[in-house]
């Protein structure tokens, strides 16, 4: 059974240890390196999410599973319920 190591013990793993060492790379380095792949790979994943989330939002309203209301014309279209206040009594 194989694992990804988390954050802390890759860089406090030994063989890790001495390839950063043969490489002139620091502890400090190494560990900034990973945060910030890590919060890289963080955003394009929660990107791609959000496109994948958009396409069957649209597929489903293409397919008609969901019914959106038409767009309102007007502000007179609004319902006085909705919105008070002096400028919606013009209308």
């Amino acid at each position: 059974m194989s694992r990804d190591l988390t954050l802390c013990q890759a860089v406090h793993d030994p063989l890790i240890a001495l390839m950063r060492k043969a490489d002139g790379i620091g502890t400090p380095e190494f560990a900034t390196f990973l945060i910030s792949a890590a919060d890289h790979y963080r955003v394009s994943e929660l990107e791609s999410l959000q496109r994948r989330r958009v396409d069957q939002f649209y597929r489903m309203i293409g397919a008609g599973d969901i019914h959106m209301p038409k767009p309102r014309e007007t502000a007179r279209d609004v319902p006085k319920h909705v919105v008070k206040g002096p400028i919606w009594d013009l209308c």
